[in-house]
């Protein structure tokens, strides 16, 4: 899989990282297009110093697998985006927390 990776101290792109297996209850999602948010340039200078991992995750991509949990709808997805798509749905992104 290739992505932006944050190692903790630069933003790297790679091709080697390992595709997630997508859990009960999950989608795993084919991201089409991403773009770098003002979240991501803040980590960059600092603001969570304990995050490692993918950046970009305002994205725009295709539902390729879905685990249904027990009580969920048969009806599937053939495009998400986020950080704000939740559950079919648009609400409130938790993935861009508000800061002053």
């Amino acid at each position: 899989m290739r992505a932006i990776y944050f190692d903790g101290s630069k933003a790297v792109y790679r091709e080697d990282l390992r595709i997630p297996q997508c859990s009960k209850g999950h989608s795993l999602i084919k991201v089409l297009l991403a773009d770098i948010c003002s979240t991501d340039k803040e980590i960059l200078k600092g603001y969570r110093p304990d995050f490692r991992g993918i950046m970009g995750h305002e994205f725009v991509g295709e539902v390729t697998e879905r685990t249904l949990s027990a009580g969920s709808s048969s009806e599937s997805l053939t495009k998400a985006a986020g950080p704000a798509y939740t559950a079919g749905r648009v609400g409130r992104s938790t993935a861009c927390p508000v800061r002053s």
